[in-house]
């Protein structure tokens, strides 16, 4: 199993305190797992469905929807937002799968650096910029 630091922008160990959300294949069913024993805290995963990741433009508020067992299916074609609880604040992310196995998955990703701020979308500035 593998992990993902969003706010180290790095691969690393699942084992890893640091780690959002790692993946694995429990039952040779493919998975994205967050963190803690409870919504709201430690690291929440929800599962967007058939979205692409340009459109997911918010995350949701802090107990809706997110998946109450830390983890959902990893689906090729599926968006799915994160809740990382980093001390007093909420910290989010936007994970698109392109393709997976049991061995192995690939996925886009976006990360909202700014504490508190569930916004996912691209600024104006941003969208427009050719660079």
């Amino acid at each position: 199993m593998s992990g993902y630091d969003f706010s180290a922008f790095t691969v690393q160990p699942w084992n890893v305190s640091t780690t959002d959300v790692y993946f694995g294949s429990p039952n040779g069913i493919p998975t994205l797992f967050g963190r803690g024993s409870q919504v709201g805290g430690g690291v929440d995963v929800q599962d967007y469905g058939f979205v692409d990741l340009d459109y997911v433009d918010w995350a949701p508020e802090i107990y809706d929807g997110w998946s109450p067992s830390k983890q959902v299916e990893m689906i090729p074609g599926h968006s799915y937002v994160v809740q990382i609880l980093d001390g007093d604040y909420y910290q989010y992310a936007k994970v698109y799968c392109q393709s997976v196995s049991n061995d192995l998955v690939v996925l886009n990703w976006a990360y909202q650096e700014a504490l508190g701020n569930p916004e996912l979308s691209l600024s104006e500035e941003d969208r427009n910029d050719d660079g």
